[in-house]
């Protein structure tokens, strides 16, 4: 039986198999959208391939480049941290903070050049995100920042997406963040009010509902991940992904609508 197609809101979609790569359902796939943070996906996977996850990041005068109105994890300037916790804080609360530390550091461990001005890094960094964007298989994408705040020159396609999220994915350790619902960590200045000998807790809640077992609206059994993203200029995007038996699916609905973007990749995913 043919099944009816999705109804989905979304302008550009993608429904694709992780394993093969075979799309199985597509709306505009090589139309070029904003990806907001969306962007973060190819960030993580630079951080985790370049990087060390046990090195420790000196969150410096990168971190006041955020925009005001850009999401940040809430690092503090001359914080030490590591690269593991920096990823997390990149793909739960879409920390643009995480994203300008990580690109640094992870520029400068490339060219083994740790007094790399912070422009130049974030420059080379985005050089290095269009290569790996193409040698996962994207054909139109240009990548100009590493967390997705509106650029003009900043943008990629469901299609191209889906291929940076399927080569993400094929590590344990970005699956395990991205399916993380909630990360807890000491805050590096906070003081604990009850008890002034411990540190204030720093929780990071992951923004995409199809994995928070609390949201009853929303919540998605079979969803195992990605990444939210919302700007003006892109409207509300998800990158998800879901496993149910041998089948393990990615979703991208880009320009979909606030209730949309959860509802549009359910309907994608038991299409």
């Amino acid at each position: 039986e043919k099944k009816t197609l999705p109804t989905i809101e979304a302008e550009g979609s993608i429904l694709m198999d992780i394993e093969t790569g075979k799309i199985l359902y597509g709306n505009n796939i090589d139309k070029q959208f904003y990806p907001a943070s969306t962007t973060k996906i190819l960030t993580a996977l630079l951080a985790i391939e370049n990087g060390d996850m046990e090195d420790i990041v000196t969150v410096s005068d990168e971190a006041n480049l955020v925009h005001r109105d850009g999401t940040i994890a809430g690092l503090d300037l001359g914080e030490k941290i590591s690269l593991e916790n920096l990823v997390y804080g990149l793909m739960l609360p879409s920390g643009n903070d995480a994203a300008y530390t990580i690109a640094v550091y992870v520029a400068r461990r490339v060219t083994d050049n740790p007094d790399m001005p912070i422009q130049e890094a974030i420059d080379y960094f985005s050089n290095m995100m269009n290569e790996r964007a193409k040698a996962a298989g994207a054909k139109n994408s240009h990548f100009s920042n590493p967390h997705g705040y509106h650029a003009d020159d900043h943008f990629t396609t469901p299609y191209d997406i889906a291929m940076i999220a399927r080569e993400a994915m094929q590590y344990e350790f970005f699956r395990n963040i991205v399916s993380t619902c909630m990360y807890t960590m000491d805050d590096w200045n906070g003081v604990d009010k009850e008890d002034p000998t411990k540190k204030e807790i720093r929780y990071w809640k992951n923004t995409n509902l199809l994995i928070d077992k609390k949201n009853t609206k929303f919540y998605y059994p079979y969803a195992t991940g990605i990444k939210t993203g919302y700007t003006s200029s892109a409207g509300q995007c998800l990158v998800s992904s879901a496993k149910k038996g041998p089948l393990d699916l990615i979703a991208v609905v880009y320009k979909s609508s606030k209730e949309g973007k959860w509802n549009d990749s359910i309907e994608l995913f038991e299409y």
